[in-house]
């Protein structure tokens, strides 16, 4: 699964960037890091914004992300 990022949203995660990417990767999905994916009062508000195939996601940190992926993932099995 494509999962695009918003550039600003994941770059306030500082170190932990690198531990989301990674992680979403281990899962078998394709991250996309993006400018911006035009939700920016939720990214203004400090959540993390994510697109999974299209859905938009957002999220208060990366386990909820994640969670938020693995469901989504699951339904489509």
């Amino acid at each position: 699964m494509q999962i695009q990022l918003c550039k600003k949203s994941i770059d306030r995660l500082g170190s932990q960037r690198s531990t989301l990417l990674e992680s979403l990767r281990d899962r078998d999905h394709s991250p996309v890091i993006k400018d911006c994916l035009t939700r920016c009062e939720a990214c203004d508000q400090g959540l993390l914004i994510a697109s999974a195939d299209g859905l938009p996601l957002r999220a208060k940190d990366t386990d909820q992300l994640l969670d938020q992926i693995d469901s989504l993932t699951e339904a489509a099995d």
